[in-house]
């Protein structure tokens, strides 16, 4: 019920933007006049295909292409990287900000357990668990590499960026991590969820740079999917 109500809050928000209010005059820095009603376009895709229970990944997929396509002449003038460039010591700070997140996951992490455990995992969680060695492989990668470039892309560089610049990063960061959480679509896992994208917006205002939630995001799946398979 949750998912469907959001999905429906998306479309609208989305449709709203799309065919009444030009998103270039809240978001000028960000979108162009040329592009402006994308972004309508975006949400309410993201919406739509929730109701239709399209896979969410493929669909961010899509998105992000479009406006890679869209705002880069060419894939080479987009980087994850931005102004600033990666460096052992960034990843050390980064890993060290990880690890002291991570206490305060597996407090939320067992929260959840003791108070959610009669709902069901998300289905991913569960075709790793049930698929073959060679087909686990696809979705381990999948969780490493594509799923956090694509929806950090999305949550962090592109919607919260644009909820900021409304406003302000607290509640920017709070609404988008929410949506984070919930279009996955889990209520056992929501408050971990939520409170990962709040992480991820953080690392994204402290180091600048898409690569750190990305690393971030990369890291908690590769530690989830070893509690699962080792579970």
């Amino acid at each position: 019920m949750v998912g469907l109500t959001l999905s429906l809050l998306l479309t609208i928000f989305g449709a709203f933007f799309l065919l009444i209010e030009p998103p270039s005059r809240l978001v000028p820095k960000i979108v162009s006049k040329k592009k402006e009603r994308n972004v309508g376009l975006w949400i309410s895709l993201i919406g739509i295909s929730a109701i239709l229970q399209v896979n969410n990944f493929f669909l961010l997929l899509l998105i992000m292409i479009i406006y890679l396509l869209g705002k880069y002449k060419s894939f080479e003038s987009f980087a994850l990287m931005e102004e600033k460039k990666l460096s052992v010591a960034f990843l050390q700070a980064l890993l060290l900000s990880f690890i002291k997140f991570w206490p305060v996951v597996f407090i939320f992490s067992l929260f959840s357990f003791l108070f959610f455990s009669e709902h069901s995992s998300q289905e991913v969680v569960q075709a790793l668990k049930d698929s073959s060695f060679n087909k686990q492989w696809i979705i381990i990668l999948s969780a490493l590499v594509a799923a956090p470039i694509v929806e950090e892309f999305f949550f962090r560089k592109f919607l919260y960026r644009v909820l900021k610049f409304n406003f302000g990063i607290l509640l920017a960061a709070l609404i988008s991590s929410t949506v984070f959480a919930l279009i996955h679509f889990t209520v056992s896992s929501f408050f971990v969820l939520l409170l990962l994208g709040l992480f991820l917006c953080y690392t994204y205002e402290k180091y600048g740079i898409l690569a750190a939630p990305i690393f971030s995001h990369s890291l908690f799946n590769l530690l989830m999917i070893i509690s699962i398979l080792s579970g």
